[in-house]
């Protein structure tokens, strides 16, 4: 599916604390995640991410393809599966070949021995919002990302959008951004990490 996101940095901890008093419909998740690639940064070099997070008590694999990010407000092919049986080591990609995107990459799983070069750790507050005739996720992530002995903190929010037109979740953020001082933020989890690990 296409994933229509708009994510934002928070300034300070004091800016979290009015959000989630304001939402008080926001229920925390801890969410642990490895992110993986080829020492050949095969999966990068094809502009794909790949991650399996633990949520709560379900194991998910996300295979995100391709997109685009402008303004704060990112695009990209998603693919969700079940990776309760994956292994963790060195996991293997061949469910995703159903996906017609990853397939047309020419990359075979098979061929791919895969490293997590990055984690992620941090709590989620979400809920669904209805605004304006339209349905999304709105998500508050504190925490850290990881890459080695360095990492750097999360404090952002996220507007996903589930059903309807775009134009009422972009509404919706732009209140947000003006009440909480948020800042439009065009760097996902995936890239700050890759970051810390190659400098």
């Amino acid at each position: 599916m296409l994933e229509k996101e708009l994510k934002y940095t928070i300034s300070s901890k004091e800016i979290v604390d009015r959000i989630v008093a304001d939402f008080d419909q926001l229920c925390p998740v801890v969410m642990q995640a490895s992110y993986y690639d080829t020492k050949e940064y095969l999966l990068r070099d094809n502009k794909i991410a790949f991650r399996i997070r633990k949520e709560g008590e379900k194991s998910v694999a996300t295979m995100k393809i391709g997109g685009s990010a402008e303004a704060g407000f990112h695009k990209r092919e998603e693919i969700n599966i079940d990776a309760s049986g994956m292994a963790l080591d060195s996991p293997d990609l061949t469910p995703f070949l159903e996906n017609a995107t990853f397939a047309a990459t020419g990359l075979s799983p098979k061929g791919l021995k895969l490293f997590a070069f990055m984690k992620t750790d941090f709590i989620r507050r979400c809920a669904e919002i209805s605004y304006g005739g339209s349905h999304f996720e709105m998500a508050i992530d504190i925490g850290k990302v990881m890459a080695g002995d360095r990492y750097e903190e999360i404090m952002e929010m996220e507007l996903e959008l589930l059903e309807g037109a775009e134009d009422s979740m972009v509404a919706f953020g732009e209140i947000q951004k003006e009440k909480y001082g948020l800042v439009m933020e065009n760097k996902t989890k995936y890239s700050r990490g890759m970051n810390l690990y190659l400098t």
